[in-house]
């Protein structure tokens, strides 16, 4: 404070630090000590920092049945309200952030107990097929048969865990888009629209029916000239690479448009 006064740095002080109790713990602790990075700023200083060193920075669970594994998927997608990486809150300073204080303390509850990677494998085999037989991909909640219906954070209507996170992403990435827009003289739809990229999901691929859909979908758009996105379970897994591709495909697009 001393030193803040003759350069005026004081005048940037929005309030003192204070005690809190945590959200995950319920035991006391001091805004000064918390992780300010992990938590995302200091108006989200909720969680203590030995309860994030036992969750983020804890070692997960060597042992664990293949049922105690899918109750653990199962209840941190719901959790996250979206599809979970399989690294996700091994030493991830960034995985707590856009949570609520609620769902914030559930996840750092479940990351205490988070099955290792070599446990998913030995039970599953991949976490892609760890996810699916855990009903995450693509089944789970309100069951119907395309999957879950679930509200994304932008207020679109979902009908399974794979389409909100995708919406979400392009809602983070700050990418207009619509939902179940219609093709051109069909009835079938696209599940995301965003400028003049269609982006379509398709998760229940080894069902010969639905595969078939999908060949008349894509062929469909290669007639019509259409830029097509496809995504697929496997690309859930790394939304950091999924958003890098919609965001060029469209900025590779308004760049055209521009030069024409």
């Amino acid at each position: 404070e001393f030193r803040t006064e003759p350069t005026g740095l004081e005048k940037l002080v929005t309030r003192s630090p204070t005690w809190k109790r945590c959200a995950a713990c319920s035991e006391l602790f001091h805004e000064t000590s918390a992780y300010l990075f992990a938590l995302g700023g200091i108006e989200q200083l909720n969680i203590c920092s030995p309860c994030i060193r036992g969750s983020v920075f804890g070692k997960p669970v060597e042992r664990m049945s293949k049922a105690r594994v899918q109750e653990y998927l199962q209840t941190l997608a719901y959790s996250l309200g979206r599809v979970p990486k399989q690294d996700f809150g091994n030493r991830d300073m960034r995985c707590l952030w856009g949570l609520s204080t609620a769902e914030r303390a559930l996840v750092v509850r479940l990351l205490r107990r988070r099955p290792s990677l070599g446990q998913v494998k030995e039970h599953f085999g991949t976490w892609l097929r760890a996810l699916a037989d855990s009903g995450v991909l693509p089944d789970g909640g309100r069951r119907t048969a395309r999957g879950t219906q679930c509200i994304a954070t932008d207020g679109h209507a979902c009908l399974s865990l794979a389409e909100k996170t995708i919406d979400d992403l392009l809602t983070v990435q700050g990418l207009e888009h619509e939902r179940e827009t219609f093709y051109p003289k069909s009835n079938c739809r696209f599940d995301f629209v965003v400028g003049d990229l269609h982006i379509e999901y398709f998760g229940l691929m080894g069902d010969m029916r639905y595969e078939a859909k999908v060949k008349a979908k894509l062929a469909t758009c290669g007639a019509l000239g259409l830029k097509l996105l496809p995504v697929y379970p496997k690309d859930l897994l790394d939304l950091d690479r999924l958003a890098h591709s919609i965001k060029r495909l469209v900025n590779r697009r308004t760049a055209t448009k521009i030069a024409t």
